[in-house]
This record gives structure tokens, sequence and C-alpha cells, in this order.
């Protein structure tokens, strides 16, 4: 049979490398029909490189998720790379999809890299769940979704020029490409870090540049820059537009003046595509004698996921480790969002149950005029959480819309989040001129003393306010404060309780 030519490298050209975005059976080994009789040579087309002879000698690029896709191909890809050989696939239905194709190669030297493009939950099941996986894929290189704004600098600006000489768009200028890069820390939720998914970063430029040619500029300036942001957040905006309606009108009620006992603002974040954006709503608690702690009711509705159900199951400790020292704690709790029809998950929400709990607890009311993110740890530590500024600029809306902003209204944020404060322009204008507050805690009792305007009790709040009456066993808290408020509540739950033999 006369020899047919697959494929050829040029000299000095150097290591082929071969992507291949869906591999299949005959993009991966090439395919061959019937040869023709041998009296007459094979005619173009008998024989069709795959991706396997293309890359030999170099590099070949894979999709992991579509070519697990079809498992024998996997498996045949493995038995490949085992031996260092081109193994011609065996006749089978479940390789060749129905196709009337066979592969006479020959089994030549195989010398490649092979590069398995995947996330790292997928490599972490292979890794853990395929043994030869591990034997040829030995080295992970993870690509980082930030880059340090020094580097961004240098990076987004030539990024940037690149992209418009490719796209034939309008030169940026050096406020457009300022603008970018806080776009970027907005999408990397950090004031020292920017995304590095310059994709994302292209879309808003090449918008930019055409709203700028529309009004006859020269280059792309930083109300282009806006336009285009302002411009994709509106179109995919229906449904935040739809809930921000029922939050003003009050269908969906939000308080945010005045005080209520058993009620604070938490703020969750919700996600439409690829939008996300902060949704306002009411975390209510009663308490009352018993002994099961804090219920959460979307869990026992199965609304709630894991990792909020598990935030519930800390406050129980919070408490225990807080007014559970000189007798059992006998008390039982409902734990609602209010007007939520959707799935909860995440511990965000964590610190906002707890205060509602704690105000419950102490008869004391909570400030509506604050709303309050962050999850919270056993100790009474607050944590960071992820959607800030998403949460805080839903929360600033609400107050403009519902009578304006009074100089009172405000956030509760982790402090350890501060780095991740990226706001709007009108939410940053309204601080600065006094008229809306950040306030960054580090602790519950920072918070409840926020919240109430009342001492929490803490050892550092002895300090500071001075204790209204001196400690001892029997009242372990200063007279008066928040936490005071909630023992003498728990007390008399115990009293209540004890001659029912239910206290344990």
């Amino acid at each position: 049979m006369v020899p047919t030519l697959l494929t050829e490298h040029a000299p000095g050209s150097g290591a082929p490398v071969i992507e291949v975005a869906h591999p299949t059976l005959s993009s991966l080994f090439g395919r061959s029909h019937s040869p023709p009789d041998a009296m007459f040579p094979p005619e173009p087309g008998f024989a069709v490189a795959g991706a396997l002879h293309q890359a030999n000698g170099g590099f070949l690029i894979l999709p992991a998720a579509a070519l697990l896709k079809n498992e024998l191909l996997y498996e045949h890809l493995k038995s490949c790379l085992l031996s260092g050989r081109f193994i011609v696939p065996e006749q089978n239905p479940s390789y060749y999809r129905g196709a009337a194709e066979e592969l006479l190669f020959p089994s030549i030297p195989l010398y490649v890299k092979v590069m398995l493009v995947a996330g790292p939950s997928l490599f972490q099941e292979l890794h853990a769940a395929d043994p030869e996986f591990s034997q040829l894929f030995k080295v992970q290189a993870r690509f980082e979704s930030t880059l340090p704004v020094e580097e961004a600098k240098r990076t987004y600006p030539a990024f940037l020029s690149g992209l418009a000489r490719a796209r034939n768009l309008l030169p940026l200028s050096r406020d457009a490409v300022a603008e970018l890069i806080f776009h970027g820390g907005r999408l990397a939720e950090s004031q020292s870090k920017v995304t590095s998914c310059l994709g994302l970063v292209a879309e808003v430029a090449t918008e930019a540049s055409y709203l700028a040619q529309r009004r006859g500029l020269a280059a792309v300036d930083a109300a282009s820059i806006t336009a285009a942001i302002d411009g994709a957040q509106r179109r995919g905006s229906h449904f935040r537009d739809a809930l921000h309606e029922l939050l003003t009108n009050g269908t969906i009620r939000i308080e945010t003046t005045g005080a209520i006992v058993g009620q604070v603002n938490a703020i969750s974040v919700l996600s439409d595509g690829p939008i996300s954006f902060g949704r306002p709503c009411r975390v209510t608690a009663v308490v009352y004698p018993g002994s099961a702690g804090a219920m959460n009711i979307a869990r026992e509705v199965e609304m709630s996921g894991p990792i909020h159900a598990k935030g519930v199951l800390v406050l129980n400790g919070y408490l225990a480790s807080r007014f559970a020292q000189r007798r059992p704690l006998s008390f039982s709790a409902s734990l609602v969002f209010e007007q939520t029809y959707e799935a909860i998950d995440g511990d965000s929400a964590s610190s906002s149950e707890l205060y509602a709990l704690l105000s419950a607890l102490s008869g004391v009311p909570l400030r509506q005029d604050l709303a309050v993110t962050g999850s919270v740890d056993q100790g009474g530590s607050v944590q960071p959480v992820g959607g800030l500024n998403e949460k805080i600029e839903a929360f600033f809306d609400v107050c403009l819309a519902k009578g304006g902003l009074t100089g009172t209204q405000g956030v509760l944020i982790p402090a350890s989040n501060v780095d991740a404060l990226m706001l709007r322009g009108p939410v940053i204008d309204a601080i600065a001129q006094g008229r809306f507050h950040i306030h960054a805690i580090s602790t519950v009792d920072e918070g409840i003393e926020l919240l109430t305007g009342v001492p929490s009790g803490s050892t550092r709040d002895v300090a500071a306010h001075g204790a209204v009456s001196s400690r001892s066993p029997d009242q372990p808290y200063p007279g008066g404060s928040v936490f005071a408020r909630a023992e003498a509540t728990l007390d008399r739950f115990y009293e209540v309780l004890l001659p029912l033999g239910r206290p344990a």
C-alpha cells in the first residue's frame, strides 16, 4: 500500500501545540476508510490525522469535562499515554457512534504532553477516584482568579491597548482604564486585588467604545465605562427591579426607622444569571420557656441549606458559652427570614439571627435603621462574608426609596471585610456627607451595643461604661446590660420549667 502523509512539522517551527475543544474518536485518533484496491493509489482523504498525530512531539490540550463524557475514549487515551504508543482503538459502537469507519493506522511511538483543563473540584474527584490519573497527570497548575492592583496597573493598560487594536475600538483614556481597574476590584471584591477574568473587562470596554462613538468622542472616557456597566446591569435587572419595587411599596415589609424587639434587618444576596444583587429582609425571633434552643423554621420546612443550618447551631453554642455556666439553658426560640420564598443557604446572616435572639431574650429593641451582615463563631467573633458591596448598596437603595436618608442609617459589616468595600459613587458620596454609615465591627458585643444603644455587659464594656452593679456568681453581668437582661429572662424560664422537671 502506498504510504500516506498524515502530518508534518516544518524544521525550526518548534513543538506543536494542539487544542481540541470537543474530543471525539475521530478528532483524537483520526479516521481512515477501507483501503483502495492495491492497483490504485489511495484517494485524498483516505487517512486523516487525529490530534494525537498532530501533537506528537509537542502538547495536546483537552477539556477534561468534555473528554469524560465518553468514558471509553478517556480510558483509551490513558492506555496510549501509559504505553507511550499510538494504539488503534477496537471497532466499537461506543467509540464510533455508528460511523462505518475503520482505523488502519500503525502503532507508532507517542511522545506528547497532555494538558487537561478542569476546575479544582473535577481535578480532586479524578485524583481520588482514578489511580492512573494521578500517575499520568502529576502537575497541577492553577490560574488565580485575581491579581494585585499594582500588577493590574501594568497588565490592564497593555491588555486594553491590544484589545482596542484587535477589535478596532477607540483608544481608552487614563480615566477609562482607571474606571475599568475599579470595576475589576468590584468583581474581585477587594481594594487590593482585581479580577484576572479579562474577558469580563473586555466586554465592558467593547460596549463603552460603541457608546463613546455614538457620543462623537475620539477616545473612551470614564463616563462611557460607567454607562456600559450600568447598561449591562440594567439589561439583567428585571428580577432585581421587581423585588426593589415590592420592598419600596411595602408589599415586602422592611423597616428603615424606629426600633423593634426581636427583629433585625439582614441582607442576603440573590443571583439572576450573571447579575447578583442584595436583598434586605427581616429576621425575627420569638423566645419562650423550653429546652429546644434556637429552632430554624426554614430548616423545619426544608428551605434551609446545610451551611445555614450549621450557622443556627453555632448560635446555640454561643448562647451556651454566655448563659449556661450557672444552670442549663431553658429556652426555645423560633428564627425565621420573614417573607422569603426561596431556599436559604450560607451563614452570612448568623450574626443577624443572634442579634434577634439577644433582643428577644433581653427585651431590648433593635434599631431598624441599621442592617447587618456577617457570620459569627461560637466565641462571638464576627467573620467575613461575600457579596458585601451588593448588600450595602441594596439597603442604601431601600432607605433612599422609603422616604430618603435620615443621616442615621447604615450597615454593620465585619471589620475583616473592610478590604472588600468597593462601593458605587452615590453610596460613597452619601457616606462622605454623613448621610449613610458603615460600621465595621469585630464582635457580637460591639454589634449589639450599636443596635440597641445599651451596654452589652462584656468585660470590655464594663471598662468603658462602668458597672451598674458589681458582678457576682448570681449576676455575672452588670445590671441593666443586654446580657444581664437576657440572663434574667433565662433564669425566669428555668424557674418556670423547674417544677415540671423539664430543665436538664
